[in-house]
């Protein structure tokens, strides 16, 4: 009997529409459960809210 497979949750922090968007459209074709914030305050309460497996963060936000 095959073990289920675990959904990955990946929080990305990235300020830029287009980019934010292409990544949880990617990462959610993958099978990764996804979810975005537009800015660091954002992705903090949204890193405490959902405890995401993996965040991916830009680095150059104002």
């Amino acid at each position: 009997m095959s073990q289920p497979k675990l959904m990955t949750k990946i929080l990305i922090i990235e300020d830029e529409v287009f980019i934010r968007e292409n990544l949880l459209e990617l990462l959610e074709i993958e099978g990764f459960e996804a979810i975005g914030a537009e800015n660091g305050i954002v992705g903090v309460q949204f890193a405490k809210d959902y405890q995401p497996d993996l965040i991916l963060c830009d680095v150059m936000m104002p």
